[in-house]
């Protein structure tokens, strides 16, 4: 199956919630994540997605986990662009909607 995930899900994926009420939601959305990193599912990312998902992980976890969580997300998720199949026009939307 062809996937399209928020940043949200991802965040919830990839790292552990502090909060009790939030295991049952981080557990959905890792293993969501992990169909795709076993090749189950195929994960599909708007490009800005990658941007968002580093940010708040860079600002709730240790480097070391939040440039592991980014690796594996940009290993496992293909890239596509939101607009149009024209890349430069691509480059200007996704500058202008920052």
């Amino acid at each position: 199956m062809r996937l399209v995930l928020d940043s949200d899900v991802l965040v919830h994926a990839l790292r552990m919630p502090k909060r009790g009420d939030l295991y049952a939601l981080h557990k959905k959305a890792s293993n969501i994540f992990e169909s795709c990193i076993e090749k189950k599912n195929e994960l599909f990312l708007p490009s800005m997605v990658p941007i968002e998902v580093g940010t708040v992980l860079s600002k709730i976890l240790p480097h070391e986990l939040a440039s592991e969580g980014i690796e594996k997300l940009l290993t496992t998720a293909k890239e596509v662009y939101p607009f149009t199949d024209n890349t430069t026009l691509n480059s200007v939307y996704s500058i202008s909607s920052i």
